[in-house]
């Protein structure tokens, strides 16, 4: 336990001249007086700085202490508002003289430099002989003041997790209204990462959520459960934790997936209370975070607690120490905490708790439903959904068989997607990510395999021709890309070619080759008239993630920085230069783009790309006309040209459409700017954004955990499973049974969800 400095010593020393009972005058003698000196010392042997307060109060922040002296019969001063002077050495003042034999109250106060009143006592002594102690023990001002914790009722997790498959959790919180809450999340060893890790967000009223992206580990070889935690703190420092475990599958499983001295003598200060329900049991562990002046060993802990009403068995702590457990704990359980510290001086401090009903309940941490919406891809004008059973959905425009429905009507303009029921993938096929382009789409399989459909007049679709598949025949009757017999481990796709990240880590890429898009040093197209090629593409480094875009392609590097080829005329791939990258050269000799810190997602519109850092800032760059890049201004950016986020804001997600960006923050907020037409902005009117404003996108009282950006239309998940589309919708992309347009004169809210599955 870090204990900062408060042992305090006043020492009042007799002068010379004083030490003595004055001369007298007449035949009534006078009381003998002493002239005093008080000197005030920190001892700060052993001590350490306290950085995080809680009641946190210390010496340490002791600006001016005070001192009175009266009449202990009568009340009458002697001395007041006695001030002491600071020195280098400690605290120093002189007292001309105090009354021997008559009962003295020395009152000391000390206070912070706001005037704030920190410590208070006092004490009653007669002073007899020179260089008596006496000894005032001072008392934090919050001593017993009443403590509240956050709570943590619920954590929405989103269906299984494929090994190397980013997923978004969503935090459900409540505390006292508007109160501005940190937290941090501690991932399993070797169980992934959380982005962000740390963070503060603020309630809104007396509850609120944030998202985090998860990052599972690579490379697992049988499905595995890891147990993370959570704490969240609030402004005093008094914190609760939970456990949440998250179940990762390899990416071929396919099973269903918390003188006269006188001594300032400091009571020990309660700083903190910290509370964890152990997972799976009835009992809650407590501990304090203490400071006095004191040893920490010399610390006596008296824990008590009291029901609202009789219980059966009665809680009980374990142990009076610290750390302790409350036993027989259930989530009805309503009553009154108490702490009491004493330390060997004597000196007490009681700290007290409400306990309210479902403080810690039995399972906070909640699975989204079989039909829960787990993704939403927006392609340039149809959308897709994957369900958290691994069923996909699509609609918009079926041009080219796009949405694999075995037809090329469309879906959403006048029916709802519910309508038409799962793409009809092969028996027992489950998708676990899904890609879509300018007119094709792809699903990543449980297996590992690769299945397109669509467009495929550039051979984007990796199967060897350029005939359209789903417009005619069930894309169950062809087969899946021939990838070699390796497993896909991500997939993507640009306007009119296919990437995939294998789980050796490797590189493919098929389709259109016009500017290099593919990597492979030149600029024939692959897979038109040939499978996809098994050569990989010389990337130059270990690859975490691919993403593509128009007719670009970017990688992100377990370094954390990005590696980008193909279309470069708008700067979008970062080299500040505007000659193409993979048609006449390998992207190894291109180099890292320089993001100016550790990037952790990437996103690519037609013409510009984005990285999100591990701070949660921002970097765009490329094609700017309409303010895409959120610089600001309309000329082209560098990568290293920061987003402008409003101020304490972070994102955990950010996606790139054709002429649009957005961001998903770390409150479940979403913010977008760009090109506004249609309302593919959200915010109920048509003007573009060369920056994100200070406004959010009303998407209704649920946080979103995922955005996606397509050609002129944006779609968000939220917490509750349920998906909301707004923009263009001239061909029914939004999913409504309409093709209206969402967010030019309305917010996306009064849409409603998206009807994906038929009650």
């Amino acid at each position: 336990m870090t204990k900062p400095a408060a042992a305090l010593t006043l020492l009042l020393l007799c002068t010379a001249a004083a030490c003595t009972a004055p001369s007298s005058t007449g035949d009534t003698p006078l009381e003998p007086t002493s002239a005093v000196t008080f000197n005030i010392t920190a001892d700060t042997v052993g001590s350490q700085s306290q950085t995080r307060r809680a009641l946190g109060i210390t010496f340490a922040d002791v600006a001016r202490i005070r001192i009175d002296v009266e009449d202990a019969a009568s009340h009458s001063a002697l001395f007041s508002n006695f001030d002491l002077v600071p020195s280098p050495s400690g605290w120093s003042g002189t007292m001309p003289s105090l009354p021997r034999h008559q009962s003295l109250t020395f009152i000391a106060w000390a206070y912070d430099g706001n005037s704030a009143l920190l410590f208070q006592g006092s004490t009653t002594q007669t002073l007899i002989a020179d260089r008596e102690s006496v000894a005032i023990t001072l008392a934090p001002t919050n001593d017993g003041a009443p403590i509240t914790l956050p709570r943590i009722p619920r954590i929405q997790l989103p269906g299984e997790l494929i090994f190397g498959q980013p997923a978004t959790v969503t935090f459900f919180v409540e505390s006292t209204s508007g109160e501005a809450l940190t937290f941090a999340l501690t991932a399993a060893n070797d169980g992934g990462a959380f982005v962000p890790s740390s963070g503060t967000f603020t309630l809104t009223g007396t509850s609120g959520a944030f998202v985090a992206r998860y990052l599972p580990p690579f490379g697992i070889p049988s499905p595995t459960d890891y147990t993370h935690s959570l704490t969240v703190t609030n402004p005093a420092g008094h914190s609760v934790s939970t456990t949440f475990v998250t179940r990762v599958l390899p990416a071929d499983q396919s099973t269903d997936s918390l003188g006269t001295t006188v001594r300032i003598l400091f009571a020990p200060v309660i700083q903190g209370l910290a509370a964890s329900r152990l997972a799976g049991t009835s009992e809650v562990a407590w501990s304090a975070t203490v400071s006095d002046d004191q040893p920490a060993r010399t610390l006596d802990y008296a824990w008590n607690f009291i029901p609202d009403a009789p219980v059966t068995p009665a809680p009980g702590f374990t142990t009076q120490a610290n750390p302790t457990v409350l036993q027989h704990y259930a989530p009805s359980l309503q009553g009154r905490l108490s702490l009491q510290v004493t330390d060997a001086a004597g000196a007490r401090t009681t700290a007290t708790y409400r306990l309210g009903a479902q403080q810690f309940p039995d399972a906070p941490v909640q699975a989204g439903g079989p039909t829960d919406v787990a993704q939403l891809r927006a392609g340039d004008s149809h959308t897709c959904a994957l369900l958290n059973d691994g069923s996909v959905r699509c609609f918009g425009s079926g041009a080219q068989g796009r949405l694999g429905y075995t037809g090329t009507a469309n879906v959403g303009d006048d029916e709802t997607p519910a309508s038409k029921g799962p793409v009809p993938l092969a028996p027992s096929e489950k998708a676990v990510q899904l890609a879509t382009g300018l007119g094709h789409t792809c699903a990543l399989l449980s297996t590992g395999r690769v299945r397109c459909w669509g467009a495929n007049a550039s051979g984007q679709l990796g199967l060897g021709h350029t005939r359209t598949i789903g417009d005619d025949e069930p894309i169950a009757s062809v087969g899946t890309v021939d990838l070699g017999g390796a497993r896909a481990l991500r997939i993507t796709a640009g306007d009119r070619h296919t990437c995939a990240l294998l789980s050796s880590g490797h590189v493919r890429c098929w389709g259109d080759n016009t500017h290099g898009q593919l990597g492979l040093g030149h600029t024939d197209t692959l897979g038109d008239n040939e499978p996809p090629p098994t050569t990989d593409v010389p990337v130059g480094a270990p690859v975490q993630d691919l993403v593509a875009g128009g007719d670009h392609t970017c990688a992100l590097l377990f370094s954390g920085r990005p590696r980008c080829w193909g279309a470069n005329a708008y700067g979008q791939l970062g080299y500040n230069r505007d000659d193409d990258v993979g048609d006449t050269e390998l992207p190894s000799s291109a180099g890292d783009v320089d993001v100016g810190g550790t990037a952790v997602q990437l996103a690519l519109g037609t013409n510009h790309t984005c990285a999100l850092l591990d701070t949660g800032a921002l970097r765009c760059w490329g094609a700017n006309a309409y303010g895409q890049v959120g610089n600001g201004n309309p000329d082209y950016a560098t990568p290293l040209t920061a987003v402008t986020l409003g101020s304490g804001l972070r994102a955990v997600q950010v996606a790139a459409g054709a002429q649009h960006t957005c961001a998903l923050l770390e409150s479940g907020q979403l913010q977008c700017w760009g090109n506004g037409a249609r309302g593919r902005l959200g915010y109920a009117n048509t003007r573009s954004l060369s920056a994100p404003g200070t406004a959010f996108i009303d998407v209704g009282g649920a946080p979103a955990t995922s955005v996606t950006a397509g050609g002129q239309h944006t779609c968000a998940v939220l917490s509750s499973g349920r998906a909301l589309c707004w923009g263009f919708n001239t061909s029914g992309q939004l999913g409504y049974g309409h093709m209206r347009a969402i967010g030019d004169d309305e917010a996306p809210a009064l849409a409603g969800g998206i009807l994906l599955v038929s009650p």
